[in-house]
């Protein structure tokens, strides 16, 4: 497999961000609407810095997935796919990629607005601010809330989306992304 796209498939780089991020992104919406829940302790703190640590893996692996996607050849679409099908696609990825940027930066901005440090995985940290701002805070917080359940919502149409193709129209639109 290529690691480049083509104007047929998908290559190994593209492939390998969607699937990674798909499990990582998936992981930290169960571990989010979890660990909400728990009572206060260590061990919720523990499961709040890895999320914190994992979400910003993720902005990390968004900005890259971002400049991959601008700048490589994409895959003409498939066979049998209207005007409206493609541009509805490609909407919705924008959608995706979009929120999958504005998840993680909420988050970010939410932690340090309200005095939290970063800490990923020690290798480094971002402070908190010392001068603690609620109002941002407060805003980043519903945002990144809010955007959960959107978000959620996208992968579970996203995932509806590609067995649709699969399963009833039966065209390559998974096999694709699935490096075939």
């Amino acid at each position: 497999m290529a690691l480049k796209n083509t104007s047929e498939k998908y290559g190994g780089i593209a492939i390998g961000l969607h699937w990674l991020m798909a499990i990582m992104i998936m992981t930290l919406i169960v571990v989010g609407l979890f660990m909400t829940d728990m009572d206060d302790g260590a061990q919720k703190w523990q499961i709040y810095g890895m999320h914190k640590a994992t979400g910003f893996v993720v902005l990390l692996l968004a900005l890259f997935r971002w400049y991959w996607t601008l700048t490589n050849a994409k895959p003409r679409p498939l066979e049998g796919w209207s005007v409206a099908e493609t541009a509805m696609a490609h909407a919705f990825k924008w959608l995706l990629m979009l929120m999958i940027l504005i998840m993680p930066v909420s988050g970010a901005i939410m932690s340090v607005a309200s005095g939290s440090a970063i800490n990923v995985y020690g290798l480094f940290s971002i402070p908190g601010f010392e001068e603690k701002n609620q109002v941002i805070a407060g805003f980043a917080h519903d945002v990144h809330e809010y955007g959960a359940i959107f978000i959620a919502i996208l992968v579970i149409m996203h995932i509806l989306a590609g067995l649709k193709h699969h399963l009833i129209k039966k065209d390559d639109t998974l096999n694709r992304m699935m490096g075939r």
